[in-house]
């Protein structure tokens, strides 16, 4: 079994400021509590920040793609910082204008996912494994750090701790940034070079976007709801998400120590979509009763979906030399777009009645249109090109025995129950790829370097650059312990005795 480290400085950081952020939003001293704004302001004030953060990160990312370094971190603390002095100020019985408050809101809304940005991009520069428990762990921590800040009842007491482990997490962030290799084709090259690998990129993002999009409308109209009929679940609304991410990153990590597995959100989404439907239909009868399993469910599903979208951004941003900046400022724009239409919509909902029907109902009639909506736009067959490079990919740490290796091509990106091999040379990449546990790119430019092509021409065909791919040949040497393309090409040709034989196939057709 590969050994990797699950408790790090990268993923205990992401943890803790996932926990700190926690006690920002459901904490009683939450600057939106006591504003004098107008209730509909306030309410859109911080997530229409919020989104608006991540679409200008979008692009900061594709016309400076390695502006965002460690230093940032500070500005972005900084930025939080003047928030909590002004909440300061108001609870020690100072006078804060409406506008100190209005700013002190936008402030925390601009520093709070640059912070999460700036570790999102360091993952993507780490190891695919490191990536993936980095991650895991760093969304799975959380609850268990802030039920050991929830015995923290002042308010002060607990503004003061935050503030620390901020910078304590600031401080991690600019350590961590110093070994990363800005080298890489992702930080050095030119976006606007290479605007059909971006377009690409984002054309085969979009849909699985919209998915868990849809799922931030549920368990935000979902939470507003409950918010305005129940002052007591600010406790329930605070652990149920943490329980929800901590449930969903355990379920992963489980099956990831044993088997090879590809996610896609899309197929995740379609999967799941009959239970949603389920789930609308129970909200009008079992919401007011059991909001924290309503709650928790919701949102156990939507961080199950995020995961696997962090996973996916990270592995794009290696695989096809983007910017992580963009990558993650496109992908979570979207859904923090979605996302602010539900807050929109929670906000009507508290104003207005429908028609005298029931909050629940309205949730239920409202989750379900956008469900649908959203299942409507990812219809459709997934192609190969799709379904390959928009997965998720979770190599296997235990070891597998050679001879079956073979579980871990079909499991990973091609489906043995089809004709996955053109030729001998392609059956022979696919288990040399199984072997050294390569990614679907790297088995890719393992069997068009094996073909003879040449970098320009692997570049053309696979729609990146050059240093994208002379990146991928450099993690294709290091893991096969070879210097040469001679003596890649001879692994290949030996790795007939690696894998079961398959009932014989008959060669594809000349085109």
């Amino acid at each position: 079994m590969k050994r990797i480290k699950y408790i790090t400085e990268a993923s205990f950081s992401f943890a803790l400021i996932i926990a700190a952020n926690s006690m920002a939003e459901w904490h009683p001293f939450v600057p939106n509590a006591e504003s004098g704004l107008p209730h509909l302001l306030m309410e859109l004030i911080s997530p229409l920040t919020y989104c608006l953060t991540w679409i200008l990160c979008m692009f900061i990312g594709f016309f400076a793609p390695a502006s965002a370094k460690g230093p940032v971190a500070f500005g972005a603390l900084g930025l939080i910082y003047a928030n909590m002095a002004i909440v300061l100020f108001r609870q020690c019985g100072f006078e804060i204008p409406i506008e100190a408050n209005v700013a002190g809101t936008i402030a925390n809304n601009i520093g709070a996912p640059l912070l999460y940005l700036l570790w999102e991009q360091y993952f993507a520069s780490e190891d695919d494994d490191q990536c993936i428990a980095d991650i895991l762990v760093g969304r799975g921590l959380p609850v268990l750090l802030f039920a050991l800040l929830g015995l923290i009842s002042s308010s002060s007491q607990t503004m003061g701790l935050r503030a620390v482990i901020l910078l304590v997490a600031a401080v991690a962030l600019t350590r961590c940034y110093r070994s990363m290799d800005w080298s890489a084709p992702m930080y050095a090259e030119r976006p606007l070079d290479h605007r059909r690998t971006y377009l690409n990129v984002m054309v085969l993002s979009w849909k699985s976007a919209l998915c868990i999009g849809s799922l931030a409308f549920l368990y935000t109209v979902l939470r507003s709801a409950f918010t305005s009929s129940n002052s007591t679940l600010n406790g329930i609304l605070t652990y149920a998400p943490l329980l929800g991410m901590l449930a969903a990153s355990l379920a992963i990590m489980a099956l990831w120590q044993r088997r090879s597995f590809s996610f896609n959100v899309i197929q995740v989404f379609r999967s799941l979509f009959p239970f949603l439907l389920c789930l609308f239909a129970a909200i009008p009868l079992f919401a007011t009763a059991l909001p924290q399993i309503t709650y928790g469910i919701a949102y156990g599903i939507f961080s199950l979906l995020v995961s696997i979208g962090m996973v996916q951004c990270c592995q794009t941003c290696k695989r096809d030399g983007v910017s992580p900046l963009f990558m993650f400022g496109f992908y979570f724009g979207i859904v923090n777009v979605i996302q602010l239409l539900g807050y929109g919509f929670s906000s009507i909902l508290k104003t207005y009645a429908f028609f005298g029907q029931s909050h629940g109902f309205v949730i239920a009639l409202s989750a379900m249109f956008v469900t649908s909506l959203v299942f409507y736009l990812v219809r459709g067959d997934l192609d190969s090109k799709t379904t390959a490079f928009t997965n998720a990919e979770f190599i296997a740490l235990s070891h597998v025995p050679d001879s079956d290796s073979c579980l871990i091509v079909s499991t990973n990106s091609r489906d043995a129950s089809s004709n996955p091999y053109w030729d001998r040379l392609a059956k022979q990449c696919a288990n040399t790829a199984a072997r050294f546990r390569l990614t679907a790119r790297e088995a890719e430019v393992l069997e068009l370097l094996a073909r003879g092509n040449t970098v320009p021409a692997i570049a053309e065909s696979l729609v990146i650059s050059t240093g994208t791919v002379q990146t991928h040949c450099k993690r294709l040497y290091a893991k096969m312990g070879i210097h040469k393309k001679q003596e890649l090409i001879d692994i290949v040709r030996s790795s007939t005795d690696y894998v079961k034989d398959r009932s014989p196939q008959k060669p594809p057709k000349p085109r």
